[in-house]
């Protein structure tokens, strides 16, 4: 037999119930059970208390499992034993046992019959389980039996424990075996040897002191109080009794004390559970609720989580419950429910999201669930259900739907600015090309990463070649992808394609961030007139418009590149002082000045090459800065003196320049700052001495 709800549904129809299961203990009060043990089928044919489990199938481990979470544990080990394959397969005739169950308030007596059905071969071939409610029986069966032979049979019918003493002589009585067993004794004769403070000494001193004041209140043959009081047992746990007391005359004339015990430690338990389990609920802003119609004014049963969420006084009347409810349920939300209710008692599970004013909350938005109540038999219809506020679920849901909006916008936004746009969904593991190259197109289809990785890595080399590609597949290798947009949205690199133009790559996050990369862009775009431009502005910027070498700036800024690197062993700065300047000027004028600036640049740029760069950082001040083996760097000073002494120019006939060089080699550990002073401290050394040879102490430093 196939389910008729699916688990989806199951599961929410077992969480409407919660409330019921946990009220009404005898939850499995007038239900019957077909139970196949050849086929590992177990159907519910009826169930009064829980009709949405009619014709449901379940599995023997399904209906383990289904017992564990709902029945009172101390009866849980007779129905495992009952409904197992292995006990129905060998039955001869019917099985019964009683069990008991606090309903309403009260306590209960569930009476069960396993009936087994044969074949022509006289093989048991399934079984019934029938389990009624008899507690009604039984009352009346207490009311109308007032003799000792009819309270023994009432007594194993409900298995209660009745003791009886004289109130005055503290004389045992009567106790019944269930009694005897409660108490921790073996047998009758046993418990009626002990002395009477003795005999009562395992109940709790605090509550043996509020029976006693419970005593005081009784009179002579009449109504009985009920009360519940705590035992330890000679075995060491505690035992919860649920007693009825009751004051009997006797013919001698003294009266006596009747206790009727019941053990409730389980049914507590599962009271205590259900505490935990509604404060559970209100934690998660769930309600469970009773609707009841058709009975005159609609009534309206909430518990305090409902009454909670609604906003509402749980202490008011049901009616006027209900009327606060209504008229704060949105205009359109309440035609919703009302076919809702309308579709419950068609005997359909209903489930709908409707609005709500709160009195102090404002708009909220609440999930509802419900069916028709069938263990309801008094007038008009019951409707049983629950509520869920989920007002952040639907403000987070309704914040998703629009950010998904804003990115399918901005992607086809930024598909239009960009030359290529490539949408990589890594969730997915599709490939969307929005705008590219046909090679590549409807490429959505579900990949694999490495597919997708190769795809892309394909696109690659047909754009770029040699040292570009092997940046451009570095790049794009997807493993080091969410490390590199770990603090921003997006990364790029910039190569020169086949075509040499500049391209500019992009990974652009998409969505809301994550440790791990969901979604990206990759985008390429044609920069090459705009790189071009930059180029001229940086050459603009960093070269000096006299000499044609690098000027002041790029120098600082060159230096701040090495700092923030490791300077090696192999680096060299010449600091470089023209001589005889001023001299060139004022005798000659600047157009003789610019002849000696011009071939200095020259000289420097000229011996260094393409190992190093040389730059003019004043009026006659210049610098050189290269990496380079000892033994290559001293024949770049050889060229330089060579070049000096061979110049010759149209204004001077000759030029020279003070120099101070510096390795990096000789100052491990110091900054490019201390080896600049240093090469400066030696070029002034060197201006010295041509100074003195020559006479001329214009620029005398230090």
């Amino acid at each position: 037999m196939e389910r008729k709800k699916t688990g989806k549904s199951l599961q929410k129809s077992e969480n409407i119930l919660n409330e019921a299961l946990f009220h009404n203990l005898a939850f499995l009060a007038d239900a019957i059970w077909e139970i196949d043990p050849y086929n590992d089928r177990i159907i519910f044919l009826h169930d009064k208390l829980t009709p949405e489990l009619e014709g449901h199938c379940f599995t023997f481990r399904e209906a383990l499992i289904f017992l564990e979470s709902h029945i009172p544990s101390n009866m849980l080990d007779v129905y495992v034993n009952i409904i197992s394959p292995e006990f129905i397969q060998n039955l001869d005739e019917d099985y019964s046992f009683n069990s008991t169950a606090r309903r309403d308030g009260e306590i209960h007596t569930l009476q069960s019959v396993l009936t087994p059905s044969f074949d022509e071969d006289g093989k048991v071939s399934h079984a019934y389980l029938t389990t009624l409610d008899v507690q009604m029986e039984i009352d009346q069966q207490q009311k109308a039996s007032e003799s000792k032979t009819e309270l023994d049979r009432f007594l194993s019918a409900v298995n209660c424990g009745i003791i009886q003493y004289t109130i005055n002589t503290k004389q045992l009585i009567l106790a019944n075996d269930f009694a005897i067993k409660m108490m921790g004794y073996s047998s009758f004769e046993e418990m009626k040897k002990m002395p009477f403070n003795k005999m009562i000494s395992p109940v709790f001193d605090e509550d043996l002191v509020h029976l006693k004041n419970l005593v005081k209140t009784l009179s002579l043959d009449g109504d009985p109080v009920e009360c519940e009081f705590r035992v330890l047992h000679k075995y060491g746990f505690v035992l919860t009794i649920f007693g009825s007391i009751r004051l009997l005359s006797q013919s001698t004339g003294e009266p006596i004390l009747q206790h009727s015990l019941i053990d409730i430690t389980e049914s507590q338990k599962t009271i205590h559970r259900f505490k935990e389990i509604t404060e559970v609920l209100e934690s998660a802003q769930i309600g469970l609720w009773y609707i009841i119609m058709g009975n005159g004014n609609p009534k309206f049963i909430a518990d305090t989580s409902t009454a909670k969420l609604l906003g509402l006084d749980p202490k008011i009347e049901p009616e006027l419950f209900y009327k606060d409810w209504i008229k704060n349920v949105d205009e359109e939300s309440l035609r919703l429910l009302k076919e809702n209710m309308a579709e419950m008692i068609n005997g359909k599970t209903q489930e709908i999201n409707y609005k709500y004013n709160h009195p102090t909350r404002g708009q909220l938005v609440f999930r509802v669930g419900g069916l028709i109540n069938y263990a309801y038999k008094g007038k008009g219809v019951m409707f049983r259900g629950y509520f869920q506020d989920i007002t952040e679920d639907n403000k987070r849901l309704e914040e998703q739907v629009a950010r998904e909006k804003t990115e399918r916008e901005t992607l086809q936004a930024m598909a239009s600015i960009y030359s290529n746009s490539y949408f990589i969904d890594f969730e997915k593991n599709t490939y969307d090309e929005m705008k590219a190259f046909d090679h590549i197109h409807n490429y959505v289809k579900s990949h694999t990463q490495d597919d997708l990785q190769n795809i892309l890595n394909a696109v690659l080399h047909d754009r770029f070649t040699g040292v570009a590609l092997d940046h451009a597949l570095i790049f794009a290798n997807f493993s080091t992808l969410s490390k590199r947009l770990s603090n921003s949205t997006i990364t790029s690199v910039e190569l020169i394609d086949i075509d040499n133009r500049w391209v500019r790559l992009s990974f652009i996050r998409v969505g809301e961030y994550s440790p791990v990369i969901k979604k990206v862009l990759l985008v390429s775009q044609d920069i090459d007139d705009e790189k071009r431009k930059e180029e001229n502005l940086n050459l603009l910027l960093n070269t000096d418009k006299l000499t044609g070498i690098y000027n002041r700036h790029a120098y600082e800024t060159h230096i701040e590149e090495i700092e923030k690197t490791v300077i090696g062993n192999d680096l060299w700065l010449v600091s470089v002082d023209l001589n005889g300047l001023k001299t060139a000027n004022d005798t000659k004028g600047h157009t003789a000045g610019d002849e000696l600036l011009k071939a200095t640049a020259h000289c420097l740029s000229t011996c260094v090459g393409d190992d190093g760069k040389a730059y003019r950082t004043g009026g006659d001040e210049f610098a050189l800065i290269f990496r380079a083996k000892k033994e290559d760097a001293l024949e770049i000073f050889n060229k330089m003196e060579e070049y000096q002494k061979n110049w010759s120019g149209s204004i001077n006939s000759k030029f020279s320049f003070s120099m101070g060089y510096v390795c990096s080699s000789e100052m491990p550990g110091k900054s490019m700052s201390d080896i600049e002073k240093e090469a400066d401290k030696r070029m002034y050394k060197e201006k010295r001495k041509y100074y003195t040879i020559f006479g001329d102490r214009r620029n005398k430093r230090g």
